[in-house]
């Protein structure tokens, strides 16, 4: 079995061919210019921190303290400022923090690290899943026990303070769920630094033949930063109509690198028309800033869906759920495809903390 040689890069060089590992071509040593050993890039969480996003525990405080986090009308999140949670924003924070003192414990004693935001969300889906419906689990029954009577008190205590959507345990955490989805999609769409640590992968790209640019990221600074730099990149959605990018599939150009977010992005939309009638695969890039007011080459509207939230897999082990569904089964063949034809491949950011 063909098994490509892992390369990590911890940090970027002024002389970036020293840092790429080079095992000795096959036959021939150019390929349309470049050299012909095939590379592929993976790019975890840790490759945004130096363009200025926030790490994982960066995003784990703010959960934790719920600082500037308030709930708007339309039902999502939203952070601004730096007071003190108020309103639903303040019974979600508390929410969280009940878990987190539950997860701590074991994530302490038995697995050696500290407890982050994906831990938290992931925990409280499973709370949430079984309470709807959408799993059962009976194995944490007694945790949703135990859960119910530490924070139905919170359940009168919002009825009183005017929040009448938390009229009950299944809808305290739910509106936990979405209080830290939207921290986590608010803070990673923030305008990144500049971001030359991503230059290797621009040398890569034009010295080396790379099969794919895979990425755990949310985030958009790869990928703009790379498109910036010359390089063309198949993301799996059509070119621009009316400003408004379609999710396809299409990865088949010979000329661009698939560039594959394996795990969501903080622009990725799924929507329907405004007749209710699904369009184009049902998901998009808005282009323009203000997505309520998308529209069609025939002008119909286009409704966001999924509340409003970008699509995006967060939480420890239950975002592995959706790899072999929807668009994210088509990613994940693309990136198990694009690793096998590989002779190499360069890791960055993918460490774990």
């Amino acid at each position: 079995m063909h098994v490509p040689i892992l390369v990590c890069i911890s940090t970027p060089r002024d002389n970036h061919s020293d840092v790429l590992l080079q095992p000795r071509p096959k036959s021939g040593t150019k390929k349309r210019g470049r050299l012909a050993i095939r590379t592929a890039i993976l790019l975890g969480a840790g490759s945004s921190v130096a363009a200025g996003l926030p790490s994982t525990q960066c995003l784990t405080d703010v959960v934790l303290s719920g600082y500037g986090v308030r709930r708007h009308t339309d039902e999502s999140y939203f952070i601004n400022g730096a007071d003190p949670p108020t309103g639903e924003a303040l019974f979600a924070k508390r929410v969280a923090v009940r878990i987190h003192s539950h997860a701590k414990r074991y994530f302490c004693k038995y697995v050696g690290r500290r407890t982050n935001y994906e831990d938290l969300f992931y925990i409280t889906r499973q709370v949430s899943d079984e309470l709807y419906g959408e799993m059962e689990n009976p194995a944490i029954l007694k945790f949703i026990g135990e859960l119910e009577t530490e924070i139905s008190p919170f359940i009168e205590e919002a009825k009183v303070a005017g929040c009448h959507n938390i009229h009950s345990f299944g809808a305290l955490v739910r509106e936990a769920c979405n209080y830290i989805a939207d921290i986590v999609w608010n803070r990673l769409s923030a305008q990144p630094k500049p971001r030359r640590h991503l230059e290797i992968i621009v040398y890569a790209c034009k010295s080396f033949n790379v099969t794919s640019i895979s990425t755990l990221c949310h985030d958009t600074h790869a990928e703009t930063y790379l498109r910036e730099g010359g390089i063309s990149l198949l993301d799996g959605f059509s070119e621009p109509v009316t400003d408004v990018k379609y999710w396809n599939g299409d990865f088949s150009s010979s000329r661009a690198t698939p560039f594959l977010k394996l795990h969501g992005s903080v622009n990725w939309h799924s929507f329907l028309l405004e007749s209710g009638n699904p369009y184009n695969g049902g998901i998009c890039i808005p282009l323009k800033s203000d997505p309520e007011h998308m529209y069609t080459e025939d002008g119909e509207l286009l409704r966001l869906g999924n509340g409003g939230r970008p699509l995006l897999l967060i939480g420890t082990f239950n975002k592995i759920y959706a790899y072999t569904s929807g668009i994210y089964g088509e990613l994940h063949h693309r990136f198990r495809a694009t690793i096998s034809e590989a002779d190499q491949m360069v890791i960055c950011g993918y460490s774990f903390g």
